[in-house]
């Protein structure tokens, strides 16, 4: 059971970052090559499609709660963190893991409100992935090599999100 949470989660992760892919595809090239204005809209677009401005004051959360805008430190953040974990489950502090995926959690829920719509699934399915490891971590620390392969392909949906 514990092996098929995984795959599917992990088959998500996936789907959410092939489909964030497809969309900024979609979004950066033109329809037409001969249009020019078309080619100058792209522009616009992928403009327009970055994650977010760090200028953006917080913002008030439905529950009241004040949250930060996405930008690239944040999406760092997280990446950074990922990084600690993957070392910190290699040289076996597995407490110390646990306790930095709490930090993930913190920073999530410090900056979901500020995360724009066609990126909320991704983020949601990292942050569920995220869980799902540490539940691995939780009750078999000694399967490190799942752990970190999953890891590593967080941190890359992690780091293609900050792009």
């Amino acid at each position: 059971m514990f092996y098929c949470n995984r795959i599917f989660s992990l088959s998500f992760s996936l789907a959410a970052a092939a489909a964030f892919s497809l969309l900024t595809a979609c979004s950066t090239f033109p329809s037409t090559t001969s249009d020019v204005s078309t080619t100058s809209d792209v522009s616009a677009t992928s403009d327009v499609s970055t994650t977010s401005d760090v200028s953006k004051p917080a913002t008030p959360s439905p529950q009241g709660a004040v949250t930060q805008p996405i930008n690239e430190s944040n999406v760092s953040e997280m990446a950074e963190l990922i990084i600690q974990i993957k070392d910190q489950i290699q040289m076996g502090e597995y407490d110390t893991a646990k306790a930095t995926f709490e930090k993930i959690e913190k920073t999530w829920e410090s900056t979901k409100g500020g995360v724009q719509a066609h990126n909320q699934p991704a983020f949601n399915a990292i942050i569920v992935h995220l869980e799902n490891i540490k539940k691995g971590l939780e009750k078999s620390p000694q399967n490190v090599a799942n752990l970190l392969s999953d890891l590593t392909l967080l941190e890359t949906v992690v780091y293609r999100l900050s792009q």
